[in-house]
């Protein structure tokens, strides 16, 4: 299955309170009572969406299959001043399409703590719902590598258990979901042209090759529909990358691609 990630935009609030709400009620099914009350209220999720934190995967025909949200800042709530002074992502309202996302819960959040990793991140944090009916969901989130931390009680909120898990670069994850050229992040990007030496965060200098394409057999061959912002990198280690976000090397120069 051909997916895509981008960053909501207002016009995909419908698609964003869609998967939450659906996978509000059917937590309430197994009885969990997580997100209750005004938390997934229109007005609060389209001012979460606003601050260019929420994501969205999609299908090729545009069926929504996942959302989560990523912030740099965490809840003085429940982390304390030292814990937020270190560099750190943290993860909220993420959630998977009952119907068509199922089995995306790991691979979203493996790509969460890779956007940590390249946010120059030392951490991916959550919070979790502290009520016993959420013991599953805490199971789970440990079982994808995030580590107990401690309850933050706090009156009026049901949320507190923290977790979290280093943010370490994972290239498998990162190509899982290809971005979305077109999108404001894509929209404006430089364009360059093949033979360009570039730098990839974390995975080093390459050179730009656009029309490239990797064996057949390429467990990292993603689809995308235009070069121009989305591009092949050679590694100067021999690896074949598909990625958006680069860098002119220092020094640059157009090499015979």
């Amino acid at each position: 299955m051909s997916m895509r990630i981008y960053r909501a935009e207002a016009g995909d609030l419908p698609a964003v309170l869609g998967l939450l709400t659906e996978r509000a009620a059917w937590m309430r099914e197994r009885g969990s009572r997580q997100w209750e009350g005004s938390l997934l209220a229109p007005e609060r999720i389209a001012g979460i969406i606003a601050r260019k934190g929420t994501w969205l995967a999609a299908r090729e025909d545009g069926t929504a299959l996942a959302t989560i949200t990523l912030s740099r800042c965490g809840d003085p709530d429940f982390w304390t001043g030292a814990e937020r002074a270190v560099p750190a992502l943290y993860v909220s309202k993420m959630a998977t399409s009952p119907e068509h996302g199922r089995g995306l819960g790991a691979p979203v959040l493996a790509w969460a703590v890779d956007q940590a990793a390249q946010a120059h991140a030392l951490w991916a944090r959550l919070d979790v719902y502290r009520d016993p009916s959420a013991a599953p969901l805490r199971a789970w989130y440990a079982a994808q590598g995030f580590e107990y931390l401690r309850d933050a009680v706090v009156a009026g909120k049901n949320s507190g258990a923290l977790f979290q898990r280093p943010a370490v670069p994972d290239p498998d994850a990162a190509m899982r979901f290809c971005p979305v050229p077109g999108h404001d992040e894509r929209r404006h990007a430089p364009t360059m042209a093949a033979g360009t030496r570039v730098r990839v965060d974390y995975y080093g200098p390459g050179v730009v090759t656009v029309a490239e394409e990797p064996d057949a057999g390429d467990t990292e061959r993603v689809k995308h529909d235009e070069p121009s912002r989305v591009y092949w990198v050679k590694l100067d280690t021999g690896r074949v990358m598909c990625v958006s976000d680069i860098k002119l090397e220092p020094e640059a120069v157009t090499v015979q691609a």
